[in-house]
Order: C-alpha cells, then sequence, then structure tokens
C-alpha cells in the first residue's frame, strides 16, 4: 500500500552502480499514461511500471528510461530528465540522508500508484519546469514529490519486489521493410470506429495495410455480417 508522507519533500537522481549518486531527477508528467498498458490480469508483478535512472553524457545530465506491458503490448519511452531549478523539497532529503536509505538504478512501481504519483503534480505553477515530477529511487522505496513553490505533495511507496521483462528483448533488431507517418490522434480514431467491425470472436482484430510512404494506411477490419475500410492519408515527410 502507498504510503503518503505529508508536507515538504525532496528527490533525488540514482545512476548505474559504478557512478556515484547525486541529488533529485525530474520525469515529464507524460509518463503518467504507461501505467494504463501494465498488465491487470496477470499478477503483481506484472501490473508496474518499470523506471530506471542513469547519468548522462553531459555533465550534470540525467537519462531515465519507463517500460511497461501488457503482455502483448510493450512499451518504452526514453528521453533526458527535465533540468531547470526545481527546489529541494526537505523531506525528500531527509530520507536520502538516513542511514536506512539505499540508493537504486531502477525500481518497479505498482501501476495504480504510479498513476497516484503522477497526480501530484499541481496544475497551474509558477515555472515551467515544476509541471514535472520529482523522484527519489531506493532498493525498498520510492518517494514522489511536487510542489508549486508555496504547497508540497508527495508520496511513498515500496518498490514490487522480483523480475520484470526487458522489453527491448521483443522489439525487432531488423529496419522495417515499410513504414508511414501518420497522425496519431487521426489514426486513434480510425481504430476505435474500425474496432466496432471487428468479430469480437477474433479478439477484435483489425489488418493494417502498407503499400508505399506516400500511399494511404488501409485499415480494414469484418464480422459476420459486414467489412470496414478506412484509410488514412500519411505525412509527408
Amino acid at each position: 500500500m502507498p504510503v503518503k508522507v505529508n508536507p515538504s519533500v525532496e528527490t533525488t537522481p540514482i545512476p548505474p552502480a559504478d557512478q556515484p549518486r547525486s541529488k533529485q531527477f525530474l520525469v515529464h508528467p507524460n509518463l503518467a499514461c504507461l501505467a494504463s498498458l501494465a498488465d491487470k490480469d496477470r499478477g503483481r508483478n506484472m501490473h508496474v511500471v518499470r523506471l530506471q535512472v542513469k547519468l548522462g553524457e553531459r555533465p550534470g545530465e540525467q537519462e531515465y528510461a519507463a517500460s511497461s506491458t501488457n503482455g502483448r503490448c510493450a512499451v518504452l519511452v526514453e528521453g533526458e530528465c527535465p533540468m531547470g531549478e526545481y527546489p529541494d523539497i526537505p523531506s525528500l532529503t531527509a530520507v536520502r540522508d538516513t542511514p536506512w536509505h539505499t540508493p537504486a538504478a531502477e525500481a518497479l512501481i505498482l501501476a495504480s500508484t504510479w498513476t497516484e504519483a503522477f497526480g501530484l503534480p499541481i496544475s497551474k505553477v509558477p515555472r515551467p519546469v515544476l509541471a514535472n515530477l520529482a523522484v527519489l529511487l531506493g532498493e525498498q522505496e520510492t518517494h514522489f514529490a511536487s510542489t508549486d513553490l508555496e504547497r508540497v505533495r508527495s508520496l511513498s511507496t515500496r518498490n514490487v519486489e522480483g523480475r520484470f521483462i526487458d522489453v527491448q528483448i521483443v522489439f525487432p533488431k531488423i529496419e522495417p521493410e515499410a513504414s508511414v507517418r501518420v497522425d496519431a490522434k487521426h489514426l486513434i480514431a480510425l481504430l476505435k470506429v474500425a474496432c466496432e467491425f471487428a468479430d469480437p470472436e477474433s479478439l477484435n482484430v483489425v489488418t493494417l495495410e502498407l503499400r508505399g510512404i506516400e500511399d494511404p494506411l488501409v485499415i480494414r477490419s469484418s464480422n459476420r455480417e459486414q467489412k470496414f475500410t478506412g484509410v488514412l492519408k500519411p505525412i509527408s515527410r
């Protein structure tokens, strides 16, 4: 169960074991969506988001990787941790400095806790950097915090124990035979419509057809009585 830590909190970056630990690191608020792909039906160790952090190539820079899977879909988001003047939050600093806190380079976070943590950032902040979420990783617990310089919101949780699949193992290693660039929102809208005509007995299967980088993407689905065809024009490179 998540443990709330009231007023004040700070955060710390956690590089790999062979690199020195530094202070807090920040993550982008749009990482919240990864919890939606965590598997809710295959046990506690699958219903998680994996968060990793390491030092970047430039001094003072940190990089993160966040991943989740439901057994059919797997996602990985990598990026540079946001940088800027984010204030130290004393209670997280206090956690970091206690003898029982052991820094870590990664943690498995229960998906429901992940969602709750990303609800911490306050919507209206005086500086853009404050819209990000501060994180302190430990071997046993992970701590999240947000502030608008007047208020502090924080959340602490025990890490989920066990192993988590390295999602990169299932990513193709060879170059694609074809690829197209499309508007993501239009693609989602078209897939939702196509799904209405897909046969539930076939697990709502739709077929995507690629012909060329300038040709429309074709989406087909069918059931016992209907056939659906949709097209989506690609975005010019």
